[in-house]
């Protein structure tokens, strides 16, 4: 290196271009130290050759962004309160690099197209600047000037609904990005929905005035509005101020103001087609208008609802046509053979109150070997296996048991018990009377 500054000096093309904020760290050591002196190999530099593109790693669904803050920023709160504002499906990774910008990483392509473009987003209050990155231009000398934003013309003729108004409109708030029109170019609604990018350090528009002419001096007026738009100043209409202050004389009349915001719009899902409606008494269905409450839409009943006929044919035809006495007295048995053992039960039991009325039934159930169907003389080799009766075990029959009331009879006989007397037989006896009672006990 030569001396008594004979050197080659540092080039000024290395100084960042970035605007509104501090000096680039990149260049912060000759910015403080002024011009350097190079070294021969500082000079020579490097050469680089041979190397294939597609070998190169590119980052992928990456942005950079920018607080507009005059305090310092903290990368911690700010990766915090992100993710609670953008709502995503997959963790984010957040780098800090220097002059309050950050770089951020998507996990998932639908993160960083809903960040992309619904914004503009805010921290702490202040505006939050995203540009894509597409890994060739330094974060550094990335310029933060302009925020995409969702304006709002409000009251237009239906003439001027369209895409071509849209784009005339939009480029001359600022620069155009899209507007909301069908596939014919036509916008239905309220007001003509536009996308553009504006300046935060230039105050915002109030409206817009459309001449038909040059040699037309009024026009008309329509204003405008903005979704979604940060925290901006009352005073001069700034979101970002170009020194950290306003510099505006306080006006009688307040010339911006909350009336510039709108409401964001919101998304609408894609209208459900309209299923019938099923019975809730049919396995595996859903309760009646449970589409309406989901899906919207009126609930067409083009099908008839299902039912269970195998518990309707369980039983006669008479039980079907309304007579349902038997089935009440059975309860609700679905087997034929349950049933006519159910109705010989039943004519059993009446016999036996016909022939002792009054009287409760009594007796025990006892176990018995079952018959083999045999007729006397034949034996079990000359008869079908099929027609013998398979259940080998014994089957459970009702004995009936004589009971004998005591004072009725003979006390000896079995099944004994003493006949009890209701509560006023017992009241009727001397002895049950306390008044009785304390006369013979004196």
């Amino acid at each position: 290196m030569g001396k008594g500054g004979s050197g080659p000096r540092l080039p000024s093309s290395s100084r960042s271009p970035a605007k509104g904020g501090a000096e680039d760290l990149a260049a912060g050591l000759s910015a403080k130290m002024g011009d350097l002196l190079l070294t021969d190999k500082e000079a020579t530099g490097l050469v680089i050759r041979g190397v294939a593109p597609s070998s190169i790693p590119k980052p992928k669904w990456a942005a950079v962004g920018k607080v507009c803050s005059t305090r310092r920023l903290v990368i911690s709160a700010l990766e915090r309160a992100m993710h609670k504002a953008w709502g995503l499906r997959h963790v984010a990774q957040f780098k800090d690099i220097g002059d309050n910008r950050f770089m951020v990483r998507f996990n998932s392509e639908g993160d960083w197209k809903h960040v992309m473009r619904n914004g503009p987003w805010q921290f702490d209050f202040n505006a939050v600047l995203l540009k894509e990155y597409d890994g060739v231009t330094r974060p550094s000398d990335m310029v933060f000037e302009t925020l995409d934003i969702h304006s709002r013309v409000l009251d237009l003729p239906m003439d001027m609904m369209n895409r071509t108004y849209g784009e005339l409109i939009g480029g001359w708030i600022g620069k155009y990005i899209s507007v909301d029109v069908d596939e014919e170019g036509m916008a239905w609604g309220e007001d003509l929905r536009i996308r553009v990018a504006i300046r935060v350090d230039q105050p915002l528009l109030r409206g817009v005035t459309v001449k038909t002419s040059d040699d037309d001096k009024e026009g008309r007026w329509f204003d405008i509005q903005y979704e979604k738009i940060p925290h901006f100043c009352f005073e001069c209409g700034r979101i970002v101020h170009p020194d950290g202050v306003c510099s505006e004389e306080v006006a009688d009349v307040k010339q911006w103001g909350e009336w510039l915001r709108a409401a964001p719009k919101k998304t609408k899902r894609p209208p459900h087609p309209v299923r019938p409606a099923v019975s809730s008494d049919s396995y595996g269905s859903r309760s009646t208008g449970s589409e309406t409450r989901f899906f919207g839409g009126p609930v067409i009943r083009d099908i008839p609802p299902r039912r269970n006929y195998s518990y309707d044919y369980a039983y006669s035809g008479s039980s079907r046509t309304g007579r349902d006495e038997l089935r009440d007295r059975e309860g609700d048995v679905t087997s034929p053979d349950k049933r006519h053992r159910a109705r010989a039960r039943e004519e059993e039991a009446g016999k036996q109150q016909v022939e002792a009325p009054g009287r409760r039934r009594s007796g025990t159930y006892v176990r018995k070997q079952r018959q083999d169907g045999l007729q006397t003389g034949v034996s079990r080799a000359q008869v079908p296996p099929d027609t013998l009766n398979r259940k080998r075990t014994t089957k459970q029959v009702w004995q009936p048991v004589a009971v004998q009331v005591i004072g009725e009879g003979s006390s000896e006989s079995s099944g004994k018990r003493q006949r009890t007397g209701s509560v006023f037989d017992r009241l009727e006896q001397p002895a049950a009377d306390p008044e009785e009672q304390g006369r013979r006990a004196q």
